[in-house]
């Protein structure tokens, strides 16, 4: 398993490519989407991968098998299909087992999407974690179960709107990428949780941060 300060010198080892990918874009935004989310090159999954040789690099994956694809000039998403996530391979954040109410305690904002869920009664409640290393943790909670998902899942205009500040919740309109009809997004300091919850008459979601254990 890396931790947080493995990936860190790993990125400062591709980092050349990182700024290759970004500028090739127009947009450094993109730097802080890969290291936010954990991205690596797919080549770097090869043993034949050269840090040192810098080159474009089209196709970078995270932890979980979601993909950024460069096509053209334009960035695309591929998360996989969110209803069948598998066990997330390569694992780099040290924290990965905390309990998710521990996790809320090292964060500092909150994206959430709730929805109805397609195929039966019920809401989808899906949370997208920053703390204050820029790092994201992802989760969705459905049928009384709580997984770890692909931050990626939640598409980069949601991700890239969370490096804005936020004094207290605010609805947005993007959609994410979940299986659930009726969604609704909203980008919450966690200072302003309670409040939001209360506000919104989403009470049930404080057990989140009440010890509440991953299943």
């Amino acid at each position: 398993m890396m931790n947080n300060s493995t990936i860190e010198q790993f990125y400062k080892k591709i980092d050349k490519h990182i700024k290759l990918f970004y500028s090739y874009l127009e947009d450094p935004f993109y730097e802080l989407l890969i290291k936010s989310c954990r991205l690596k090159p797919q080549e770097a999954l090869s043993k034949s991968f050269k840090a040192t040789s810098t080159n474009l690099q089209h196709c970078w994956v995270d932890e979980f098998g979601a993909t950024l694809r460069l096509e053209g000039k334009k960035v695309k998403l591929y998360p996989g299909n969110v209803k069948y996530c598998g066990a997330p391979c390569a694992i780099t954040d040290f924290f990965f087992g905390e309990p998710l109410d521990k996790i809320f305690k090292r964060s500092i904002l909150l994206l959430l999407t709730v929805g109805e869920n397609e195929d039966v009664p019920g809401l989808v409640y899906s949370f997208l974690l920053l703390d204050n290393s820029n790092y994201f943790r992802a989760y969705i909670y459905a049928f009384d179960k709580l997984e770890k998902i692909s931050p990626l899942y939640f598409g980069i205009k949601n991700i890239k709107k969370c490096f804005s500040k936020y004094k207290s919740f605010v609805e947005i309109k993007n959609k994410s990428f979940f299986p659930s009809k009726n969604q609704k997004t909203y980008i919450i300091p966690i200072s302003d949780f309670e409040n939001f919850c209360k506000q919104t008459n989403n009470n049930e979601l404080i057990k989140f941060t009440k010890e509440y254990k991953n299943k």
